[in-house]
């Protein structure tokens, strides 16, 4: 493999659809006309038998973490400190570009780094492909979210989708769309919220994501608040909306109540501002890189995961 210019960065926990998913996206990332790698911070929990189900691929290398086994950020930035790009693309094991030339596009957006792309739009796929397939995803007519596929993998718009709010990116699912394990309301975004490519020097000056966050959510808002800080941040579903990726769609279990720690969190971090913030992250970065010492006579096994 060339020596990639984009590591595309991912997590894996608990019994995320990532984990079936994760073949058919690093095998997309792969075929991208920008030389690029894919690397996932995976859970200790669940490492031993993602390596078993997936075994070795081209362009796809996945980093066992020992803690935090559901909180994605740190997974992420223990994947990112192994990544061997000048550039970050933040994403997920269950997303996948559409067309080729994805990361391309992205790059020159961002003007050589000038920029931090954020935010591209995104399908959400409702109906179950054959995954072990290789195939170019073919984008729906007009702009829309919720698709199906058929499969050649050509997507076609659901009926019964409505934008709730334009100008937040918001729709409402289709009814034959919804499922009986969704807790959650039936609004989702119409782009990837936590989608980004970034300058990885800026990542890590940034403290990468924040590492207080558990479970689903907000660490990645928490995330551009700091990096909008250090530079220019633009939303690609806004300036760009044909650039898009594609989400196989799974059971959304969350509800607000689940959410509300991080919510909260969030909302203590922000009255510090970005620039605090940004303070303690990286000190805590270097902290979680700093190793441990051991007394001679201690005996205890030696520990060959990456730590948070």
């Amino acid at each position: 493999m060339s020596t990639p210019e984009v590591s595309v960065i991912a997590s894996l926990y608990g019994s995320h659809l990532g984990a079936r998913t994760l073949p058919a996206v690093a095998r997309a990332w792969r075929e991208q006309d920008v030389p690029c790698e894919m690397v996932v911070g995976v859970a200790a929990g669940i490492y031993s038998q993602v390596v078993r189900d997936i075994g070795e691929q081209d362009g796809l290398r996945l980093v066992r973490v020992s803690l935090s086994a559901n909180a994605p950020g740190r997974l992420r930035n223990v994947a990112a400190r192994s990544a061997r790009s000048p550039y970050l693309y933040l994403s997920d094991a269950d997303i996948v570009p559409t067309g080729r030339d994805f990361l391309h596009r992205l790059m020159t957006l961002s003007a050589g780094g000038r920029k931090v792309i954020i935010q591209p739009w995104m399908y959400r796929l409702f109906s179950d492909p054959d995954l072990t397939r290789s195939r170019t995803w073919q984008p729906p007519s007009g702009r829309t979210c919720c698709v199906s596929a058929d499969d050649a993998g050509k997507l076609t718009a659901m009926a019964g989708e409505r934008f709730v709010s334009r100008e937040r990116g918001l729709i409402q699912i289709p009814e034959s769309a919804r499922r009986p394990a969704d807790a959650s309301a039936p609004v989702v975004s119409h782009f990837h919220w936590g989608g980004a490519l970034v300058e990885h020097g800026l990542f890590e000056a940034a403290g990468g994501y924040c590492d207080e966050y558990a479970g689903w959510g907000k660490e990645d808002d928490d995330l551009f608040l700091k990096l909008s800080y250090l530079r220019l941040t633009v939303r690609a579903w806004r300036v760009a909306p044909a650039l898009a990726c594609l989400h196989f769609e799974h059971p959304r279990p969350y509800t607000a109540l689940d959410i509300e720690p991080n919510r909260q969190l969030l909302e203590r971090r922000r009255a510090l501002g970005a620039k605090e913030m940004i303070r303690l992250d990286t000190a805590a970065t270097t902290r979680a890189r700093r190793p441990v010492r051991k007394r001679p006579d201690a005996r205890q096994p030696s520990v060959t995961a990456a730590s948070p």
